[in-house]
């Protein structure tokens, strides 16, 4: 979902590139409750073929608004 409707996350090492999608979830983590989850993957593409690198989520409210 994340790399399909993901805005493009401006900084991003040369030959990577990285989406973010945030999500509303209401959910707890670590005993607190969050209203938003922010996903961000990065990638890159080598001899055509899609390497991931890695994967973040942040639990947290405002993301949007930044």
């Amino acid at each position: 979902m994340t790399l399909n409707s993901g805005k493009d996350v401006r900084y991003s090492k040369p030959g990577t590139f990285g989406k973010v999608c945030v999500l509303p979830c209401d959910d707890e983590w670590e005993g607190c409750i969050y209203s938003e989850k922010e996903i961000t993957v990065y990638c890159k593409i080598k001899a055509d073929e899609l390497i991931l690198l890695t994967v973040i989520v942040r639990y947290g409210k405002g993301f949007l608004e930044k």
